[in-house]
């Protein structure tokens, strides 16, 4: 072991004890307190057997096999220095058989002496030869760890199972987490190919299995790879262990994959560009020529490679072209500017010329890129356009003229139009006035025939037969629904006139007053009551809200029929709409009948004897309308009937 190796040997010892010191102090005394103790009664029980013998038996023979005990645990357990006890002991033997027997040192005794003391040191030599051994074991692992830790390679270790037909990871180094995206605890006992999938598909698991069987190295060459949160391309090298385990070691290719493709793809678009692309040395040759430049200038890539680029160029514009080189040279980009080029049949042609130096993988210029486009039918179009143009002023002039004269009949138009509009605006109103004096002309009467019939049943209902109390009931039903139709028609009116007071309105508040306004029929029907716990809130006339559920909540009550159990009021968001329902489970709706039950003084035709005026629905729609929403119904003939108002957030 060279001198290099002793010092980093010194100091993994210096580093372990320093660690076990750090994490594992008691143990370490500990043990180092028992292999004391024990060397110490080890020793103790031979002095004593030494004494015993000589002391007490007065015998010359002693058992000094028991010495070698203490005397091989110490110089195991402390080498050199462990050799003091076998010297001691040797002492005491030669003392002993001198002082205690009293009788001269004999060649016997001299013998076993140095036998113990050989053992001794011959022990420590050993125990020295094992720690070294053992610290060139701690340095070869360290060696290993080092050089598998920090290898710019990923590589990673797996054994086999099932006869070869399975590997799983035992070890992967730090390069081989970062390639795959994934952490060694995670993949530590698991097959190969329920971590990466792709292995087995791309062929690599066969080559672990072919290097398996014949412990014969093989390269696996470039090839896409998959695993848990990484992919990319691969390049592997796999070999056979003595232990049997097969080691992968690969490649990221990945770069230098997407470089290739990037290098066919400009070398793609350069071949199949419309455009005219060639590349020029700083001396002005052509040094490569692209099919659109043949198409385009006639030259074919033998005829222009090597010659100047003023070949392509009119005389007059020579100096143009040689300042654009001069520029590129002192690193300048000409973006798009307009030139003239010639081609081979002697042709002019108009380009659009991009200019751009070309440099090396140092920064610095080699070389020239141009790329022209033929703008020839572009600059011909323009000129027809322009010509164009001027034909379209004259007749843009021509136009203005007579569209002046138009606007001055149109705003005529307008001017009558606006008179016939107020005109009906008055008559709107004349109607609408003439409507509530019809309604209260109406409903005078009405009061005054219920209330005559009403006296005339109180007073006179004991000299009526059955048919003339019916009679009487039949006008005051009549005379409370032309009271009652009189009422709606009124407040048909005023849904559509009267002016909302938008406010935020809680949906919450706005149930509970309808549960409240309706808490009698529900109850003495035995009808249950449904509504959300909500803290959503909309943009609303209070007034009309309550009119709204108002109507919706009467209908259900009025013809839900006997099959009634159930109201449920409930509410949702959608996108930029508020949705409230109003639900019941009762006798539902024909579908016929679903969408115009809205209109006009409509009833469902299943009503019997219940009292309405066919206003309801549409006083709903009026108001639902007028915040800028909708109304509709959905129901199934006896399986219930759901209102929905959908009422826009803003």
């Amino acid at each position: 072991m060279n001198e290099t190796d002793s010092m980093e040997g010194s100091k993994i010892d210096r580093a372990q004890a320093v660690r076990g010191r750090g994490l594992f102090p008691s143990f370490r005394k500990l043990c180092e307190k028992r292999r004391a103790t024990a060397v110490g009664l080890l020793t103790a029980f031979c002095i004593g057997i030494t004494a015993y013998f000589h002391g007490v038996l007065h015998a010359e023979a002693i058992f000094v096999h028991f010495y070698y005990l203490p005397i091989v645990l110490a110089a195991l357990f402390w080498g050199k220095k462990g050799v003091g006890i076998a010297l001691f002991l040797s002492a005491y033997v030669l003392w002993s058989h001198r002082f205690v027997w009293d009788r001269p040192l004999n060649t016997e005794d001299w013998v076993r002496v140095s036998l113990l003391v050989g053992i001794g040191f011959a022990v420590a030599a050993l125990s020295e030869r094992l720690k070294g051994v053992q610290r060139e074991l701690v340095l070869s692992r360290t060696r290993y760890s080092e050089m598998f830790r920090h290898m710019s390679e990923g590589v990673a270790v797996y054994k086999t199972v099932d006869d070869g037909r399975s590997f799983v990871t035992v070890d992967m180094n730090e390069a081989a987490e970062l390639l795959d995206g994934v952490s060694k605890k995670e993949v530590l006992g698991k097959d190969v190919t329920a971590v990466f999938p792709s292995i087995e598909t791309s062929g690599l698991l066969d080559v672990f299995r072919r290097v398996w069987e014949s412990g014969k190295p093989q390269s696996h060459p470039v090839r896409f790879y998959t695993g848990r949160r990484m992919s990319g391309w691969r390049e592997n090298y796999v070999y056979r262990l003595p232990s049997g385990e097969v080691v992968a070691v690969y490649t990221d290719r990945s770069r230098e994959k997407l470089a290739e493709e990037k290098l066919l793809e400009l070398a793609s678009i350069v071949e199949f560009s419309n455009d005219a692309i060639l590349s020029i040395d700083l001396n002005g040759t052509v040094r490569s020529w692209n099919p659109a430049a043949e198409r385009i200038y006639g030259y074919s890539a033998e005829e222009m490679v090597g010659r100047s680029i003023l070949t392509l160029v009119p005389p007059d514009y020579h100096e143009e072209v040689l300042g654009d080189l001069e520029r590129i040279k002192n690193g300048v980009r000409l973006e798009h500017h307009e030139s003239v080029r010639i081609t081979r049949d002697g042709r002019h042609l108009h380009v659009s010329v991009t200019i751009s130096p070309v440099k090396d993988a140092e920064g610095r210029i080699v070389g020239i890129s141009n790329i022209a486009r033929d703008i020839t039918q572009q600059k011909q179009m323009a000129a027809a356009l322009e010509r164009a143009r001027v034909q379209l002023e004259r007749r843009v002039e021509e136009r203005t003229r007579e569209l002046a004269q138009a606007n001055e009949e149109l705003r005529a138009e307008i001017a009558r139009r606006e008179e016939v509009e107020e005109a009906l605006r008055e008559s709107s109103e004349k109607i609408k006035f003439f409507a509530y004096s019809v309604a209260h002309d109406l409903k005078s009467p009405a009061i005054g025939i219920y209330g005559l019939a009403n006296l005339l049943v109180r007073k006179y209902s004991d000299r009526l037969d059955e048919k003339g109390r019916a009679v009487c009931s039949q006008i005051l039903k009549a005379s409370e629904q032309v009271a009652a139709l009189v009422d709606k028609i009124n407040l048909f009116i005023a849904s559509k006139e009267s002016p909302l007071n938008v406010e935020s309105l809680r949906v919450k508040e706005l149930f509970e007053m309808i549960r409240e306004e309706f808490s009698l029929q529900p109850g003495l029907r035995r009808i249950g009551w449904c509504e959300p716990d909500t803290e959503a809130e909309i943009l609303a006339d209070r007034l009309a809200m309550i009119r709204i559920f108002r109507n919706l909540v009467d209908n259900a009550l009025k013809y839900g029929g006997e099959s009634l159990t159930e109201i449920r009021l409930s509410y949702q968001a959608s996108a930029g709409l508020h949705v409230l329902t109003v639900a019941d489970n009762g006798a539902g709706i024909r579908g016929e009948n679903a969408e115009r039950i809205f209109g006009l003084f409509h009833r469902e035709g299943n009503t019997g004897d219940t009292q309405g005026t066919g206003l309801g629905l549409a006083i709903v729609k009026e108001l639902a309308e007028r915040h800028g929403g909708r109304v509709w119904v959905e129901s199934q003939e006896d399986r219930g009937t759901t209102f929905f108002v959908a009422l826009p957030k803003d």
